[in-house]
């Protein structure tokens, strides 16, 4: 098994033991364009921090799917064009669950929301 699968087993454990049932992921994904390969991306020292954050998010999709977690996956630039009330609703949350509460964490809630909702219309 994995490290991203023994992590995400271990949440969806400890989340069980509260009481949560996990329906799936939703996870945040770059808005920009397709990444070059690899000989291009190696030219580029911020490429390469794209690179690894995608490779991340792959990593995290790859153990949801091996969980037979669905995966709701939400391009960045469609989570910020959502309307101001859903922000606003998001940023009420920080205000409750305290910092940190900076746009990863805005974001990463915003995608859960939409994972959530993408599961009650299955």
């Amino acid at each position: 098994m994995s490290l991203a699968e023994a992590g995400l087993s271990a949440l969806v454990a400890q989340l069980a033991a509260q009481g949560h049932r996990i329906v799936g992921a939703g996870i945040v994904f770059a808005s920009g364009r397709e990444l070059p390969d690899l000989a291009g991306i190696l030219k580029s020292h911020a490429l390469i921090h794209t690179a690894e954050g995608e490779f991340f998010r792959d990593v995290l999709v790859c153990a949801c799917e091996r969980r037979s977690l669905p995966v709701t996956r939400i391009k960045e630039r469609d989570v910020r064009d959502l309307d101001a009330d859903a922000w606003a609703h998001i940023d009420g949350l920080g205000k409750s669950l305290g910092p940190p509460w900076r746009q990863d964490e805005k974001l990463a809630s915003m995608a859960a929301w939409m994972a959530l909702a993408a599961q009650r219309r299955r």
